[in-house]
């Protein structure tokens, strides 16, 4: 078929897409990375035209065609599309439909003659960007199995997602200490073949995708980074999961400084103030170059001299320890209800006492600021 021959055994990168069909066209577009005016076509559904917008970088016109969008009504190129689509920037509630949608049919999904993928690759997606992050690395496996008995190229797109989202799962320490060396090496291997077979093939589009999830690439991925940036509603978030809107709190408030400053151990006095909204530069400046962890066991050489007592004094205040421990705690438990896979990073992460600390498994970059970043 014209279909299965341009896009399992050419290279999209290279091919010319004027006077194909509308859902070939947008399927070579989308692995080339080119989101184009054949995204609007009336013939396609908006799942297919909401995934070509997103490549785009128009992420709000995706959002806004995903919202709209009838599962139920979807044909085979608008599901893998919408799933591939919500898994980076959907919401819950889409999320939910799609992975019921995808949870049963056939191993291979096409439409109207082109070729697909996995199933499984699209529900390992979207289970992951529901949370259900251990649950999508076992998906994800079973889909480069399928992928590589169909074509290289599915099974190599398999082996990226399933880098991403192995990448992701160490980064928000999700993972069992034991099982921690062997997902490392997953992800070095699944990066490894996919990139290898991306890039000798002239995959440019896709190799960039794959860098960029990985955050390799000139740009920050998704994998290892998180959100809390205020607003009116604050938007969080981290790796695979993506972000959502929520109401902001004095807890999200404190997490948010202790993010900030996560280049050091910050007391617990400092971040009280930050809760009740009072500024403390004063309490921070006085602190600046002090071992707060020597200072709080009270060895000799730490409490030497008025000044050191003083401190001490100062940062050793058991009631505001425990009312910044308990904030803190039921902040990160609020979160893990509203986004599980930030949750159970944050829970893996903050350490509490009169001096807190973020200590994340894998380096995360995050998203702190007032402008949103989708």
């Amino acid at each position: 078929m014209e279909g299965a021959e341009l896009v399992e055994r050419r290279i999209p990168d290279q091919l010319a897409t004027d006077g194909l069909a509308p859902a070939l066209a947008a399927e070579l577009d989308f692995l080339a990375g080119r989101g184009t005016p054949a995204s609007d076509s009336g013939a396609l559904d908006d799942g297919v035209r909401a995934r070509a917008h997103l490549v785009a970088g128009d992420a709000a016109t995706a959002q806004s065609l995903l919202a709209g969008l009838d599962v139920a009504a979807l044909g085979a190129q608008g599901l893998a599309a919408s799933a591939w689509t919500a898994s980076r920037v959907g919401d819950p509630d889409m999320l939910r439909m799609l992975d019921a949608a995808l949870g049963s049919g056939p191993d291979l999904l096409s439409g109207d003659g082109v070729p697909l993928g996995p199933r499984l690759r699209y529900l390992g997606v979207v289970r992951a960007a529901r949370g259900d992050i251990l649950d999508a690395i076992d998906v994800l496996r079973a889909a480069v199995a399928v992928g590589d008995q169909r074509a290289p190229l599915w099974g190599a797109l398999s082996r990226a997602d399933l880098a991403r989202v192995v990448h992701s799962a160490r980064a928000a320490g999700v993972l069992p200490d034991d099982a921690a060396g062997a997902a490392a090496d997953e992800e070095r291997r699944a990066a490894t073949a996919a990139r290898t077979f991306l890039a000798a093939g002239g995959y440019l589009g896709l190799s960039a995708q794959l860098e960029y999830a990985l955050g390799r690439g000139d740009v920050v991925g998704d994998a290892a980074t998180g959100w809390l940036s205020p607003g009116a509603t604050w938007r969080v978030g981290f790796g695979v999961q993506p972000p959502i809107d929520i109401t902001g709190s004095k807890g999200l408030r404190t997490l948010h400084y202790l993010v900030e400053h996560r280049e050091r151990p910050v007391a617990a006095v400092e971040l009280g103030l930050v809760a009740d909204g009072d500024d403390p530069t004063a309490v921070a400046a006085a602190l600046t170059g002090i071992d707060l962890a020597t200072l709080v066991d009270a060895r000799p050489a730490a409490v030497r001299g008025t000044e050191a007592e003083s401190l001490r004094g100062m940062v050793v205040d058991d009631s505001m320890r425990t009312r910044v421990s308990k904030l803190l705690r039921r902040t990160v438990d609020r979160l893990a209800d509203e986004h599980r896979l930030l949750g159970r990073h944050l829970a893996a992460s903050v350490r509490t006492g009169h001096v807190c600390a973020y200590r994340p498994p894998l380096p995360t970059d995050w998203r702190t600021g007032t402008t949103s970043v989708v």
